[in-house]
């Protein structure tokens, strides 16, 4: 941080990289070609490959042992990154899942997609919270919000609003504060 020298380049793919994520002293960086890679960026080892998504991951998130991917083929996937096991998959969006948040008080994920949508899902049925394992077949859809009027780049939350970034120049705010999505 004091002198701003670049401290390692990770070279693991094979397609352009569209995203990464760090969380807890791991990264998890996501291509075009469908590979996932959890690695160790003091060393650059890789920890783990995520495989099975045969399309283009264009966003990656990591909370804990678990990590969150949107691809091309309109998915969200939840990983256990340590094992690999893919603990659930479900169609998302409609087109492209570019974007995504997640909650972990609260359970909740938000996915943006290039279908115009943000999506939030609840996914305490799906996790146990106190083993984190996987229960049930899909998650809930508590919110929808079709109303942008160009493709969803980025989204983020905080205890009461998202905020989606869209390519027509323009940030929406949705006031999320429903009963459902506070639920324990």
């Amino acid at each position: 941080r004091g002198t701003g020298e670049l401290a390692r380049i990770y070279k693991g793919h094979r397609a352009c990289v569209n995203a990464c994520h760090m969380n807890e002293g791991r990264v998890a960086s996501a291509a075009a070609d469908g590979s996932v890679h959890i690695w160790d960026p003091s060393t650059g080892a890789k920890l783990q490959e995520l495989s099975g998504i045969s399309s283009g991951v264009a966003t990656v998130l990591l909370y804990q042992g678990l990590c969150f991917t949107g691809s091309s083929d309109k998915a969200v996937r939840i990983w256990q990154w340590q094992s690999g096991e893919c603990l659930c998959q479900f169609q998302a969006h409609f087109q492209l899942v570019r974007t995504l948040a997640y909650d972990p008080h609260r359970y909740i994920l938000v996915t943006g997609g290039w279908d115009r949508m943000t999506r939030t899902w609840h996914l305490g049925s799906l996790l146990d919270p106190t083993q984190t394992i996987y229960v049930e077949e899909s998650p809930h859809l508590v919110l929808e919000n079709g109303i942008h009027h160009g493709r969803i780049f980025h989204v983020c939350m905080d205890a009461t609003r998202v905020l989606a970034a869209c390519e027509d120049k323009s940030v929406w705010i949705t006031d999320y504060m429903s009963p459902a999505l506070n639920a324990p």
